[in-house]
């Protein structure tokens, strides 16, 4: 049996403000410009002062017309600020906490038992209870509504999600999932709409922070919740801006324009008060199955041999990372140690030619995919650079950069064989610490964002999932190595790291390895 107890005391509640009637006007035009150390101060106020508002500049805004925790890109904004999930994966141990549950059994082998906290209301004063978190789960659960944790983190393999009673939520497999509060932790919960197939423009959840206003590509603001069930965060309001440079972000941080710059590159990663830190994702490509030459497995290995992954870390990452032999590092459970990609040009030239000799189109120009700055790089270094890569083992290769949007379009599109053949360059983060997690939702049927159906890997990852402890280990281990010799449709590059500046003094912040996918502003701390 699994379970969890929360001894967190609830504090007594006061009637929530209206979003509409908290004034925001001052945060656009000004960073972070007083807080006192309020400490243990008088019973009700917080550690910062009333006007503690905070600038935050980041890299991509939320995907146009919709600000809906589905879209897994709005995380960083939203999870832990404005929308919880039911379980919390601790940012620096990865350990599970209660959140909005306070304890979950595994009553069977299929069925899973969730006691919800009590006292707890979304933003917009609807109750937070066992139905509200049954029909939000089952929304995601919804294949109409594309929600990008189904096939990536949760499992369709749930037949059901209902509440027992007001405070009890059931949640029924088909088949085994021993690591299914871990999944939860990954899927925040909105307020139930009256559509639940919409996108989610006004984002309601039972966050720290309420969401005041969205102005497409520039500014993103919220509030502190006065009604919160929990401990109030010190800063009192937030203001997310968006700029695609690294170097303008870094400039902002250095006039003082902000109080933290984050997504910084390498270039810049020394600049005062910049903290670099590890983090769990992994720079990789992704490569079509179904278009010539890519549809020849030669092909796609000899990619893989053709980059020199310690050559593109101290050129593009100025030696900040490591070369990556999987999408998933080192610490997540099913890395296989015995599968790797050395650099061998030479053999890489010797598959292209045995392929082009049997009549396999291996002088198709093909497309690197990727957007400006991807993972904290300048303009289109990352895809100039393999595209280099590819060319001195005879592949014909060109750079096409594109707007986040897109790019994004072009990501999740099905393939079109007619089309150049595609080599989609993208980032991926397991903080979930399972293999499960990153093998299934790149590579398993009818995932997302996957190529290809292979039956056989399919079956691997079914045995897996099902499995515990060192069993699961060793199945996750066997379905990677089949991955990488039988299917090899990714190519991992680089494990990386991240940097943010704190530009103000008042700040007190340490970044984890989650930082860089979900921002917790309850977190950061005043004191000057």
């Amino acid at each position: 049996m699994t379970t969890s107890r929360d001894l967190v005391q609830h504090r007594s509640r006061t009637p929530r403000r209206s979003a509409a009637g908290t004034a925001v006007a001052a945060l656009a035009a000004v960073a972070l410009t007083a807080c006192s150390a309020g400490g243990a101060g008088e019973a009700g106020t917080t550690g910062g002062s009333s006007d503690a508002a905070l600038r935050i500049v980041m890299a991509n805004p939320p995907k146009e017309g919709t600000l809906d925790t589905c879209d897994g890109d709005n995380n960083q904004l939203l999870q832990e600020n404005i929308t919880e999930p039911l379980v919390r994966a601790n940012g620096e141990t990865g350990e599970l906490e209660p959140l909005l549950a306070v304890e979950w059994t595994e009553e069977s082998a299929t069925r899973w038992l969730f006691t919800l906290r009590e006292g707890v209301t979304f933003h917009d004063g609807q109750p937070f209870d066992a139905e509200a978190a049954a029909w939000w789960l089952n929304r995601v659960l919804d294949p109409a509504t594309d929600c990008y944790v189904l096939e990536s983190v949760l499992t369709s393999d749930i037949t059901s999600v209902s509440a027992v009673d007001e405070h009890t939520l059931a949640i029924d497999l088909g088949s085994p999932d021993p690591i299914l509060p871990r999944r939860l932790a990954f899927t925040p919960i909105g307020a139930p709409t009256d559509d639940p197939l919409a996108e989610v423009t006004d984002p309601v959840g039972t966050g720290p922070y309420q969401f005041v206003n969205y102005t497409p590509d520039q500014s993103f603001t919220m509030e502190r919740y006065a009604d919160y069930w929990g401990e109030a965060p010190d800063v009192e309001e937030v203001e997310y801006i968006f700029r695609s440079e690294s170097a303008v972000r870094a400039a902002m941080a250095s006039t003082g324009e902000v109080d933290l710059a984050m997504s910084i590159t390498a270039q810049d990663a020394d600049a005062p008060n910049a903290q670099t830190y590890t983090i769990s994702e992994t720079l990789y490509a992704r490569l079509d199955s179904e278009v010539p030459p890519f549809d020849d497995a030669r092909v796609r290995k000899a990619v893989n041999l053709a980059i020199d992954r310690q050559t593109f870390i101290d050129n593009v990452f100025g030696g900040k990372g490591e070369p990556a032999s999987e999408i998933f590092l080192p610490n997540v459970v099913g890395y296989n140690p015995d599968v790797t990609w050395e650099y061998d040009p030479d053999e890489a030239r010797r598959l292209i030619a045995e392929a082009k000799a049997d009549g396999v189109d291996v002088d198709r120009e093909i497309e690197i995919l990727g957007r400006a700055g991807l993972r904290n790089s300048n303009g289109s270094e990352t895809m100039d650079t393999l595209a280099a890569m590819l060319g001195e083992v005879g592949l014909k290769a060109r750079t096409v950069v594109m707007e986040f949007e897109q790019y994004r379009d072009r990501f999740e599109a099905p393939q079109d064989p007619a089309a150049l053949p595609m080599m989609i360059v993208n980032v991926h983060g397991n903080s979930l610490g399972d293999a499960h997690l990153s093998l299934a939702g790149k590579l398993g049927c009818g995932a997302p964002q996957s190529p290809v159906c292979d039956e056989t890997f399919q079956q691997m990852l079914d045995a897996a999932g099902a499995a515990s402890g060192d069993e699961r280990e060793s199945l996750l281990q066997d379905a990677a190595r089949y991955a990488h010799d039988e299917m090899t449709f990714l190519v991992p590059v680089a494990y990386t790291t991240d940097t943010l500046i704190t530009a103000n003094e008042c700040v007190q912040y340490t970044p984890n390895p989650a930082t860089f996918q979900k921002l917790a502003v309850a977190e950061i701390k005043l004191d000057c």
